[in-house]
């Protein structure tokens, strides 16, 4: 990918440049689906809830679900902005569905005990206020799963089945205190939801719980240790239901075997520990499959959202793979940068191939240029590169043909002056890779049947100006980059057959240097470009983990010495590309999600590794 190493006087090229300094730092993070507030009768009652669709949503695709529920006296928008679950849902493609509780009356547990009347057992049993209202504890059992806000739910879920693609099989809830008690519930009594995700929730034993006795006299206390000893039947005849189904909202189903991720704090001042501990005991008393995650105890009582992505990854382990998705219509597959813009060419899927150029500045993540080249039929884009030293500047795009040919378009910024220009072709040589030089002119990178790399230098007319060859490192190398740096001075990544990578300084005709590197285990060399610092020139490799993560190498281009290394977190289901450095030394990675067709670039301080910015993701539509 082409660097420009010379400087631009242009008005246009200084504005640019001041502009980039100002915002290098400010760059936009978070998610970039769609959110809409709705409402639903049910039980003739006006109810509201708010709608998250993931970027990129194509409704011919299938979606996940996930409820996620507020705690006591919260809202559906505190949910929202608390659990932090929309860059997740970008991410991994499902829709959040937050619906508001309402304020029902509250209860307390009252019992009738012979020969001393009615007692208080647990006072304000479904707490007051703003909640998730649930289904009296002394209710059979059979009657238990009834209430408003499941019939809400189950509301919910039939309304999406109708307006969406559903995935039945990931319909989850999820919620935190009083909404991860209510997540419970509805996971128990909901048919609907296959899964739930409980933090600083649980499970209450109302005759054994520390938190329940100790909020109620000693005299109450001793009278229920005494009941605690009758026989089964009459306990039975005096609480008015079986010990073991005096649990707050409701035990276990046998018949709801379904997966439980469980987050809670030892510390917790607000619910008890011990609450999440008996959920646990008591799903696992069915063979439920649960996650138990012990948050630091410093944590106390709140929503973690460092655990968010690992809850959710075992929740959809546990139902089940999810089906295949199509492969959306346009796909980002080149990227490059200069200055403070981005350009990604996005390629369609269709015999007749057009491609799209993104044009966007960092900050405002605006699209400026939107140019559809085609359609060449039969032929493939394998590079993009920018001229930025005409006051209209080019892009440059390289086409490979399916007969093996290779042709280069040029397009002014405006969309005048076209130009397709097909290469001489051989059978016996491949285009491997285009840059441009110091003046904008293209230079290609053949790679021969013998292995032989073959550098092209053009006019920008197309037609050859100058030859240079050089033989390969070994046999079966393969050349995988190919950039400009200088006049008539490249650098080349050369891919081993033995899985090492080779890094060549070329200058002319001759090799000025070159190292020789093992590849870190599991990773895969996929670019080479040239970043600066301090005005030294130094070469950036980048890997690609098998698991999508990626790695960068900051490479002395004189000495081999590796000056850093370090790794990039890359989100979950999305995959490197490629990288470019523009002219203050940022790295910037590609990325593209592996079945939802969207791109997300990553800027990366080049010295400490560091993630600064991670602009908004895109998704062509026709």
């Amino acid at each position: 990918m082409e660097r420009i190493n010379s400087v631009i006087t242009s008005w246009r090229w200084i504005v640019l440049s001041v502009i980039a300094v100002l915002i290098l730092y400010t760059i936009p993070v978070g998610a970039a689906g769609i959110e809409t507030e709705r409402s639903i009768v049910v039980d003739g009652v006006n109810r509201d809830f708010i709608e998250y669709q993931p970027d990129g949503y194509d409704e011919n695709q299938a979606y996940p679900v996930l409820f996620i529920f507020h705690g006591h006296r919260g809202n559906a928008r505190g949910a929202m902005n608390n659990y932090d679950l929309q860059q997740l849902a970008d991410q991994e493609g499902f829709i959040v569905i937050a619906p508001d509780s309402l304020t029902p009356p509250s209860h307390d547990f009252v019992v009738d005990i012979p020969f001393v009347g009615q007692q208080t057992v647990f006072q304000n049993y479904d707490l007051t206020g703003k909640r998730w209202e649930i289904a009296e504890m002394q209710q059979p059992l059979i009657n238990r799963c009834t209430s408003g806000d499941i019939n809400l739910v189950e509301g919910i879920v039939n309304t999406l089945k109708q307006e969406h693609n559903i995935v039945n099989s990931h319909i989850f809830a999820a919620g935190h205190s009083q909404g991860a008690v209510f997540a419970y519930y509805v996971a128990m009594c909901s048919e609907d939801i296959t899964g739930f995700w409980s933090q600083s929730g649980g499970l209450v034993d109302i005759l054994n719980d520390q938190q329940v006795l100790g909020s109620i006299s000693t005299e109450l206390r001793d009278l229920i240790d005494l009941v605690k000893t009758f026989p089964s039947a009459l306990f039975e005849s005096i609480m008015g239901i079986p010990q073991e189904e005096l649990m707050y909202p409701i035990p276990v189903l046998v018949d709801r075997d379904i997966p439980a991720a469980i987050l809670h704090s030892r510390v917790d001042q607000v619910v008890s520990y011990d609450r999440s501990v008996l959920l646990q005991a008591d799903l696992e008393r069915v063979g439920a499959p649960v996650l138990f995650t012990t948050n630091p105890d410093a944590f106390g009582h709140g929503w973690d959202k460092r655990e968010n992505d690992a809850q959710w990854q075992f929740l959809v382990e546990q139902a089940g793979p999810l089906p295949e998705r199509t492969p959306p219509t346009w796909a980002p597959s080149i990227f490059t940068v200069l200055g403070p813009f981005n350009s990604i060419l996005f390629e369609h899927a269709t015999e007749s191939l057009w491609t799209m150029l993104f044009d966007y500045d960092i900050d405002e993540v605006e699209q400026l240029i939107d140019m559809r080249y085609g359609p060449f039929a039969g032929f493939t884009a394998i590079d993009v590169e920018v001229d930025w030293m005409e006051p209209d500047y080019f892009w440059w795009t390289m086409w490979k043909h399916e007969d093996g040919s290779t042709g280069l378009w040029r397009q002014r910024s405006d969309g005048n002056k076209q130009r397709f220009v097909r290469l001489q072709t051989t059978p016996d040589r491949v285009a491997k890779d285009l840059a441009l030089d110091f003046r904008g002119r293209p230079v290609v990178a053949w790679q021969h049947n013998d292995g032989t790399l073959e550098i092209q230098q053009l006019r920008k007319s197309g037609r050859v100006r100058k030859v240079n060859t050089l033989s390969p490192p070994s046999e079966n190398a393969e050349v995988i980059s190919f950039v400009s740096d200088e006049k008539n001075t490249w650098r080349v990544l050369w891919q081993l057959e033995n899985g090492d990578i080779e890094v060549w300084h070329v200058v002319g005709n001759a090799i000025a240097n070159q190292y020789t590197y093992n590849s870190p285990e599991g990773f895969v060399a996929k670019d080479l470009e040239i970043g600066w610092n301090n005005g030294d020139v130094l070469n950036r490799i980048f890997w690609v983990h098998e698991s999508g993560d990626a790695r960068i190498w900051r490479v002395h281009p004189t000495s081999g010495e590796i000056m850093s290394d370090f790794g990039v977190d890359v989100p979950n289901r999305f995959q490197g590309v490629e990288i470019e450095t523009d002219m203050f030394d940022q790295i910037r990675i590609l990325t593209v999600h592996e079945y939802l067709g969207i791109s997300k670039v990553i800027t990366i301080n080049p010295l400490s590794g560091e993630v600064v910015g991670v602009e908004k993701t895109y998704q062509v539509t026709e």
